[in-house]
């Protein structure tokens, strides 16, 4: 076990080096462009949100060969630059102290700082990275301690922090392409269908469409009276326990042959197939066939074509309500036989497709998150 020191962030670094002034703004770098990379806060360390600036502006901060973090947006995100940069208000410099350049490695900093950052931002943490907004004080920066490698007289090791360092930034590469791999993989859902003659057809002209008369009644408390706790599933708009807020002693639906339940509100669109007697709490509604198509659509065909389209509607407003209006207008192209008659066979080859990668898609997330919680030890 390799033995650590434990210091604070304010002992480590000079924090009377500040950022730029929320007169730096990308106008006045419009009206100065030049060569300077000028970032704002961001998930990414290659996006140049600001623009590019003239050199040598005597209102302007530049800095090179340090950390940076985001404080205001994005925050907690740490990123090391050993070029020379610039930045907006919403990021500041980490920016050793003199007397430990030398002794502490900047990548391995990153690696441990971020994570602990992360945890201590305060704001709208959004949904699975998105519609975020989010800040960490520099007071809160300030209070934090971490633990720095070092050899037996209590002197920092740096050759150690480096391999540490190492191994952090072979696993990043590594869960890059795992996420470059995911994106592949639903890049190849929405082509499956390509490769078939199709129809367009609109939700309005195959399903129906009901909330339910009782959603509302159907609350926890509701729910968790012995008189109304029975065998029948409520669903609601969570993600969990496949969306089951509670089992009451009575119905409101029965679909043997089943239909599509979709989250209107909080994980919008998100779609599953739910079948036999149920009830719906708020935030979801059902959609099911019409009579004279009963025969002629898949099921699951369509689910995995409604979130895939869904997901471009509600992108970026997942805490705002899905209406009834965009999911019945919403156009899903089916396909068809050589007569042009609607090819249920067809859709459940596809429908097939679609459920082995977005398996294989699963399988390769939780490898990235078993990779995240068991990265480095040391």
């Amino acid at each position: 076990m390799v033995k650590k020191q434990v210091i604070s962030l304010n002992e480590l670094f000079d924090f009377n080096y500040s950022t730029n002034s929320s007169e730096f703004t990308k106008r006045f770098i419009n009206e100065h462009p030049g060569e300077i990379p000028v970032y704002g806060a961001s998930k990414k360390e290659d996006e140049i949100s600001y623009g590019f600036v003239q050199d040598n502006l005597s209102d302007v901060k530049y800095f090179e060969n340090c950390l940076t973090v985001s404080i205001d947006g994005f925050a907690g995100y740490v990123f090391y630059r050993k070029h020379k940069f610039s930045l907006s208000e919403k990021v500041r410099p980490l920016i050793l102290k003199g007397k430990y350049e030398g002794k502490i490695d900047l990548l391995y900093l990153k690696y441990i700082l971020e994570p602990l950052f992360r945890k201590h931002i305060k704001g709208r943490k959004g949904i699975k990275g998105k519609n975020e907004y989010t800040k960490l004080p520099l007071g809160t920066i300030k209070k934090l301690t971490i633990s720095i490698p070092s050899d037996e007289d209590n002197v920092f090791n740096i050759n150690i922090q480096k391999e540490i360092a190492s191994k952090f930034k072979n696993i990043s590469e590594y869960k890059k392409k795992i996420e470059s791999n995911i994106l592949k993989l639903e890049n190849n859902s929405v082509e499956l269908v390509k490769n078939f003659n199709y129809v367009s057809m609109s939700i309005d002209e195959i399903f129906c469409f009901s909330k339910g008369k009782n959603a509302s009644k159907y609350t926890k408390t509701y729910l968790n009276n012995p008189k109304n706790i029975g065998i029948y599933p409520c669903y609601s708009g969570q993600i969990y326990n496949n969306g089951i807020i509670g089992m009451m002693n009575s119905f409101d639906f029965d679909f043997p042959k089943g239909c599509l339940r979709i989250v209107t509100v909080g994980n919008t669109g998100r779609t599953t197939i739910v079948s036999g007697k149920f009830s719906l709490s708020q935030n979801n509604c059902i959609i099911y066939l019409k009579s004279e198509y009963e025969n002629l659509i898949d099921l699951g065909f369509i689910k995995y074509s409604i979130e895939i389209e869904l997901s471009k509607i509600s992108k970026g407003q997942k805490h705002k309500s899905l209406l009834k209006s965009a999911i019945l207008s919403l156009k899903i192209n089916i396909p068809v036989d050589k007569y042009g008659k609607l090819d249920v066979i067809a859709q459940q080859k596809i429908s097939e497709q679609y459920e082995l990668l977005n398996d294989y898609k699963n399988k390769i997330k939780e490898a990235s998150s078993l990779i995240s919680r068991n990265s480095v030890t040391y």
